[in-house]
């Protein structure tokens, strides 16, 4: 379930995708979110209670990128959502560096994955939804140690 604003003509192109996938949505799963929805103190609450575990979880990622990158790391203030996006000094592409950070066990989706036009390779989109506010601080220290293997590297080369 969802819904999408945009451009007429892309809204109805997605359209005739989803009926393509399945001629409609359950039933049963819009009822459950009408009732959900309709329940304003639940849902206000429910929405609270992810604000505040999402921001904290933000801080958390934003301080451990600052401890571990200083200035090589320029990261936008989140304002809502689950991802963090940051920005690497230098001439690091953040496609070369995702499978040597995968190998020291974190993963981001390289800037370019999000990016219509522009220059995004040495940026980066960072989740913090899903992990604990400890396990942030490791991923920042993990993704540290990957830029420092990518930057020995080509050092080498």
């Amino acid at each position: 379930m969802g819904w999408l604003h945009g451009d007429r003509r892309l809204c109805a192109a997605v359209e005739l995708l989803k009926q393509g996938a399945d001629l409609c949505g359950s039933s049963l799963t819009q009822a459950i979110a009408a009732a959900l929805l309709a329940d304003e103190p639940w849902y206000t609450g429910h929405l609270d209670r992810l604000r505040g575990t999402y921001g904290a979880r933000a801080t958390a990622l934003s301080t451990a990128l600052a401890a571990e990158f200083g200035d090589a790391v320029v990261s936008s203030a989140v304002r809502g959502g689950m991802f963090a996006r940051v920005r690497f000094a230098g001439e690091l592409d953040t496609a070369e560096l995702l499978p040597v950070a995968a190998e020291h066990g974190v993963a981001f989706v390289p800037g370019a994955a999000f990016a219509v036009s522009g220059d995004h390779g040495r940026s980066a989109w960072l989740c913090f939804a899903t992990a604990g506010e400890a396990d942030l601080a490791e991923a920042a220290r993990r993704l540290g140690r990957a830029v420092r293997a990518v930057r020995h590297r080509s050092a080498r080369a």
